[in-house]
């Protein structure tokens, strides 16, 4: 008769052993990779915001930079934080404007600049600004309507809608053409930056209507504007409070711009 070999295997205790530190195991390991992924997704957001931020306020610096002076003002409109400025289209040194008491006149006299000219865009024509008020509501004489400008006779000769006068002279000799306004309002509703065109104002400076919006920035909570305004001599300066989040996830940008143009 055949003896039986002495056979080997697991027990019950040492499966059930083995089962219940696999599944210890298998929750450590779970947990770790739940902690790394939420750590990617933090990452991932901060630099969504960061980069979000990065370009609104880069774009915001530089449309302020090439900002008439004294143009910018912080406001409400349909409820919402805005900032409003008008863009400089070009800048000239006059000759001679029509100041009170002088008789009323449609031209100026410009001293040439050097290079091309393009008028695309030009909407108004502003001399020596000193807050927004002279630039949004009527009856300032800081403000005209463009009509043409000959740059074919030297000096140059600009022509403004109607015989005007200025308010007064400005102390560097300045005038600027300028394109019509721009805003940038935070729409609080869906937590949005958004830039507008904007159409035209009333006699008291406020806003009729805009163009349709472009959005420029997302996960925006919270907006605030502060336009400080310049001097005869001096430059004004735009104070931004950004506040933005992302699950969770909160960045705040304190954003100071300087506009270098004088009156």
């Amino acid at each position: 008769m055949a003896l039986c070999k002495n056979q080997s295997g697991f027990t019950l205790i040492e499966l059930v052993t083995a089962i219940v530190i696999l599944g210890i195991l298998s929750v450590s390991m779970s947990g770790f990779l739940k902690f790394g992924a939420q750590i990617f997704i933090e990452a991932t957001d901060r630099d969504k915001i960061l980069s979000s931020a990065r370009f609104v306020i880069e774009r915001l610096n530089r449309e302020l930079r090439g900002a008439v002076p004294n143009s910018a003002r912080a406001l409400v409109y349909n409820g919402n934080n805005c900032l409003e400025f008008t863009p400089i289209a070009e800048s000239f040194v006059y000759i001679d404007v029509p100041v009170s008491p002088e008789t009323s006149t449609n031209k100026i006299t410009l001293v040439p600049m050097n290079g091309p000219l393009s008028t695309v865009g030009f909407d108004s024509v502003i001399v020596y600004p000193l807050s927004p008020a002279d630039i949004y509501e009527s009856g300032n004489e800081k403000i005209y309507g463009f009509t043409s400008i000959n740059i074919s006779s030297t000096p140059y000769e600009l022509f403004v809608n109607g015989a005007i006068t200025f308010a007064e002279d400005s102390t560097t000799e300045r005038l600027f053409i300028a394109k019509k306004s721009v805003m940038y309002c935070h729409l609080s509703a869906n937590n949005q930056l958004v830039r507008y065109g904007v159409k035209g104002h009333n006699v008291n400076g406020t806003i009729t209507d805009t163009e349709t919006g472009v959005v420029m920035a997302e996960n925006l909570i919270t907006a605030t504007f502060n336009a400080g305004t310049g001097t005869h001599q001096r430059n004004g300066t735009i104070e931004i409070d950004f506040e933005f989040s992302r699950n969770n996830e909160n960045i705040r940008f304190n954003n100071e711009v300087q506009v270098p143009n004088v009156p």
